[in-house]
Order: C-alpha cells, then structure tokens, then sequence
C-alpha cells in the first residue's frame, strides 16, 4: 500500500507540473484546403484577415488558401498552396507587402510612402496570448518582418528572427518570453512575403501551476493516509 501510494503521489505531482508550461506547437497549412478556401476563421482560437492600409484608413477582409498558378514565377518552386487575398477583379494574391523604411510606420499611419499604394498585411489575432508564433515559406521572400502587439494594442518589442536554409525555405520567428503575443502584423519590410503555414504554441490548455507550499501540503496528507492505512492493518491484525 505504501508503495501503490507514493506511486500516485510522484504521478499527481508530475501531471501538476506539466500542466503549467505551454502546449506543443500547432501548425496550421494553406496546403490542407482547396485553393479559393476561406480560411480566417477555420481554425479554433486564432483569427487570420487581410489588412489593407490606404488613405482611406484601415480594412479588414478574409484570408483564403491560394494555389500556385503552373508556369507562374516561383511556382516550381513553391509546389504547395499559400495564404493570400482576392483582388478587386477577383484574382488571387498570395503577397503580403508594405513599404514602409521605417519599422511600423505604415501600421501607425505616419509616413507618407505608405500611401504610395496600398499596403496589404496578414493579421493573426489569438483568443488567448501566445510565446511564440512562426511563419514559414517554401521559398525565400523579399525583406519579411513582424510586428507584435499585447492585448492592449501595445506594439511590442520584439525582434524577428529570420532563417533561411539551404534549400531556400524560409522562417520567421517571434518569441515572448512573457506569453502577451495577441496580435501579430506580418508584410515585406520595403518588400514582400509569403506564407505556407503558420505554427503558434496554444494558450488555450494551459492552467496555474499549485505553488510549493501547496504541493507539500498535497504530500503531507499522501503521507498521513499512508500512514493511517498501515496503522490500521496492524491493528486488524
């Protein structure tokens, strides 16, 4: 008995502890829908919409999966199905692009050369924040970059990490060490961008980690109830 005991002690206590940190990461891919799919709001706690930024202001409209057009620049090269927008002639774009020199001026307004065209960004808005969150392409893209913002619509400081391997594929990073990433911008820097998937640590499973003192108290009365149950055999007997 002491033995079955301290067995579900260790196991109470280790899936305590597991329950704190973050969940595995969740890819979602443009790959997995037809092309013309709308998927802004496929996907269960995270939000995808195309931002337009113009003199006119801000508009948002839907995300869709976009196939690669055969004999299209890069198509071979891509061989798999992106996040884009429709045109207003109903063509596909699979380019999220800004041209802004300047980090984040577009996003604010402030600079006129935003407005030299219209700017056209991906949004991810998560239900709950995240740490991390990276967008990965089959083909390397023209000056990509991020901009994170906390709930309270905070741009955050957070710098993002490009890799390029040797095949040409590409990733974008960004990471938050203190989980507040609840919206995220992503465009060309003076350039363009395009994404194949998406992968984000989900919130949403997440739960308080019991504090020491508490975990002790849980032992301590394992233990007596150990101890009670062995007592008691002995007097039976």
């Amino acid at each position: 008995m002491i033995r079955q005991s301290w067995l579900a002690m260790f196991g109470l206590c280790t899936l305590l502890a597991a329950q704190g940190v973050w969940a595995v990461p969740i890819t979602i891919d443009a790959g997995a829908y037809v092309s013309g799919t709308e998927v802004g709001d496929t996907y269960e706690g995270i939000t995808l919409s195309h931002v337009t930024f113009t003199e006119a202001g801000r508009q948002s409209s839907a995300v869709y999966a976009h196939g690669c057009t055969p004999g299209a620049r890069g198509c071979d090269a891509l061989g798999t199905t992106m996040f884009g927008w429709q045109k207003a002639n109903g063509k596909a774009f699979s380019s999220w692009n800004s041209n802004a020199g300047l980090i984040g001026n577009c996003l604010q307004q402030l600079h006129a050369d935003c407005y030299s065209q219209p700017q056209h960004l991906l949004e991810v808005t998560f239900e709950r924040a995240t740490d991390f969150i990276q967008f990965y392409s089959t083909q390397e893209t023209d000056s990509p970059w991020a901009w994170a913002f906390d709930a309270a619509g905070n741009l955050l400081s957070l710098m993002p990490r490009l890799i390029i391997d040797q095949r040409g594929q590409q990733s974008l990073e960004l990471s938050s060490e203190a989980g507040n990433i609840s919206r995220v911008l992503l465009a060309g820097n003076d350039g363009y961008s395009i994404v194949n998937s998406i992968s984000y640590n989900n919130a949403a499973g997440t739960t308080t980690v019991p504090e020491p003192e508490t975990l002790a108290l849980m032992m301590m009365g394992l233990i007596g109830a150990t101890v009670a149950t062995r007592v008691r055999r002995r007097a039976s007997s």
